[in-house]
């Protein structure tokens, strides 16, 4: 079955992943990204994502080899170099570039021409199986430099357990995103699924900066596969390195965090 995805092309927003059973309509977006008139239209099927301009002129991409599974997760990126067109990033979470299902991610720009043809960021995961771009998402602007960031989650990573999970942020600036990850955390223990979600959570504290949100749903603190999820804060430096929220399931196999916003 094809996913069909209603990406709302605006700094603050996130993806609405709409499954349709038919595997035929087109799903419309509400924003106009370019200052045409147009909507947008996203479909993700066999590895290749297409975006629409309204009903003529679409573009689209593929993975890089079979497998990849690209277009598994997409996200508007929010607008990562300052140039006032928002961005979008994709997940490939099977990508073999960093070893065997390492996983890859990328940026396409937006212009008033509409995406770049070809990515203008990407990075991959750190080991064979880390699943790397399972999800991604914009993490909005945790450092308050005026540039959109993003997260990317490889919930297969083991540093600090074997499928404990860990989660990327990847700041903006005017040159684009940074080549390597800014911060980084990692689930608690092991086979905890840490990064299986990930999203921006606005500003929880009204400090100016934007916060993150992760979930690791095979966490056991609270029973086993109970879940967890947790909330950094983000400040002129960026995001701590510990959660300063989190909380969990109330019995086991809740799977609590499978799914943040």
């Amino acid at each position: 079955m094809s996913l069909f995805v209603a990406l709302m092309m605006l700094l603050s927003a996130l993806p609405l992943l709409v499954p349709d059973a038919s595997g035929t309509r087109w799903e419309q977006t509400s924003a106009d990204d370019f200052d045409d008139g147009e909507s947008f239209f996203v479909e993700t099927s066999g590895g290749t994502l297409k975006l629409s301009r309204g009903l003529t002129g679409t573009w689209s991409a593929v993975g890089e080899a079979a497998d990849d599974y690209f277009g598994a997760s997409v996200a508007s990126a929010g607008d990562v170099n300052g140039d006032g067109y928002v961005d979008v990033i994709v997940g490939a979470y099977q990508n073999d570039d960093g070893g065997n299902a390492a996983g890859e991610a990328y940026v396409y720009y937006g212009s008033s021409r509409g995406l770049s043809a070809t990515p203008d960021w990407s990075d991959q995961g750190e080991a064979a199986i880390d699943l790397f771009g399972s999800s991604v998402a914009s993490a909005g602007d945790v450092n308050g430099d005026g540039y959109a960031d993003v997260i990317v989650g490889a919930y297969f990573n083991d540093d600090a357990g074997s499928n404990a999970g860990k989660a990327y942020v990847y700041h903006g600036s005017a040159s684009g995103l940074s080549a390597t990850p800014d911060w980084n955390a990692t689930g608690e223990a092991t086979t905890d699924y840490f990064g299986h979600s990930v999203a921006s959570a606005g500003d929880v504290n009204g400090d100016g900066y934007t916060d993150v949100i992760v979930g690791a749903y095979y966490n056991d603190d609270a029973g086993n596969n109970a879940g967890e999820a947790y909330v950094y804060y983000g400040s002129a430096s960026g995001l701590s390195a510990t959660p300063d929220w989190s909380d969990e399931g109330e019995a086991a196999s809740d799977f609590f965090g499978r799914s943040v916003a």
